[in-house]
């Protein structure tokens, strides 16, 4: 069988308006065929030319940003819900999509769809989308509640989007802050340090620890062969964290030991929870097996520590435990948390309170992000003050005694 080549094509609709989009197929007729199927008449079909990528520059291809994505799969919804056929929902959304990747995901998942493969499928075939975004699409298609399925889709991935637009936003100034104080006292040392060190020299006059110590900073800082070492240092531990991160016993340990941090352990305990407890909650309540969605969570999670419990809840639900009588004995999720999902088994309505959990330590990341952010800013200035004024202790205390010797 051929390989698949992608096609970019012109066609009219019922009503005479102009349609536009792309789509995969073997061969010119082939793609003609597609662009009937979709009840369009084709005025102009072309296959589009392949660009080979070197493979290392795969790293520079376009990606899809977060904030377009969530705008996709909201319009996604809303053009279900609405009756609209899928085939024709993605023309529409490719044609008000201005990025390439976004277009040629569409059109992989036209291509798909023309074959006879499931949404679930052709979503799976387009890159797009998470694992547990996937599931809640099969689910949702299993269970002819797709639409609706679609609906939960959306809104947890703009939460979810919103949450980290929200950390990002107010950590970005502390770290300016930070950057900007770190290079200030870099150039304020490797500016004055030569000036002083060539007036001591003139004078000849005793130098205290802390002023031998600032010219010596200030030598390093100059030096070309400790830039070096300090950029391959910089490079070497770059590389040993990357190879560290990927090793889930080191990850794991690394974890634990934030978790135990105050404000920060907060801070990473009320994401992680509210991350698992939306996730799960919308795959129960989309019709996933236990079993599946507890996995499914642990893949997403996002945390080592994360993964690992609920990998272990996993295999102690096959054993016939309970999921809040596992959850008991892990460290990560709070008493309140256990307390409600041991609730919500003997209830049956344990998605409903997972999705209202979600929301509670939503809040609570948000109290404790401020809080955070509250304390950085003046620890910041504090620090920089703190450095200002050893500098200044270190040339004006030298001088101070020469001019009192003079007198």
């Amino acid at each position: 069988m051929p390989e698949a080549a992608p096609f970019e094509f012109i066609a009219r609709r019922a009503d005479g308006t102009r349609a536009r989009g792309r789509l995969r197929a073997a061969s010119r007729e082939a793609a003609l065929a597609c662009v009937r199927e979709r009840a369009l008449v084709p005025v102009a079909v072309r296959a589009l030319r392949r660009r080979r990528v070197i493979a290392p520059l795969r790293l520079l291809a376009p990606a899809v940003a977060q904030r377009e994505l969530v705008g996709t799969l909201r319009s996604f919804a809303v053009l279900m819900r609405a009756g609209v056929p899928v085939l024709r929902t993605l023309d529409v959304l490719g044609e008000e999509q201005g990025g390439e990747a976004l277009k040629a995901a569409f059109a992989r998942m036209q291509a798909s769809l023309v074959r006879g493969e499931p949404l679930s499928r052709a979503a799976e075939r387009a890159g797009l989308f998470s694992p547990v975004q996937l599931a809640m699409m099969r689910a949702g298609e299993a269970g002819g509640m797709l639409d609706e399925t679609l609906e939960r889709v959306a809104r947890m991935a703009e939460r979810e989007h919103g949450i980290r637009k929200r950390i990002a936003s107010a950590l970005a100034y502390p770290a300016i802050l930070a950057a900007a104080a770190l290079l200030s006292i870099i150039l304020l040392i490797g500016t004055l340090t030569p000036a002083l060190a060539r007036l001591f020299a003139e004078l000849s006059a005793p130098l205290p620890p802390s002023t031998i110590a600032l010219l010596a900073v200030g030598r390093l800082l100059r030096s070309p062969l400790f830039l070096g070492a300090a950029g391959a240092a910089a490079l070497c531990a770059g590389i040993g964290l990357r190879a560290l991160s990927r090793s889930a016993h080191a990850a794991a340990s690394a974890e634990r030991l934030a978790l135990r941090l105050p404000l920060i352990g907060s801070l990473r305990r009320a994401i992680v929870v509210s991350r698992v407890a939306r996730t799960l909650g919308a795959l129960l309540r989309g019709g996933l097996p236990a079993l599946e969605a507890i996995e499914l969570s642990a893949q997403c999670s996002g945390s080592p520590v994360a993964a690992q419990a609920l990998r272990e809840l996993r295999r102690s639900l096959r054993e016939g435990e309970g999921l809040a009588q596992r959850l008991v004995a892990g460290t990560l999720f709070p008493a309140l948390f256990v307390n409600m999902v041991r609730a919500g088994e003997e209830s049956g309505s344990l998605d409903t309170l997972l999705e209202s959990l979600a929301e509670f330590y939503d809040v609570e990341a948000e109290a404790a992000l401020h809080v955070l952010t509250t304390l950085i800013e003046p620890t910041l200035i504090a620090l920089l003050g703190g450095v200002i004024a050893a500098i200044a202790l270190a040339v004006f205390v030298p001088l101070y005694a020469l001019i009192g010797s003079l007198r």
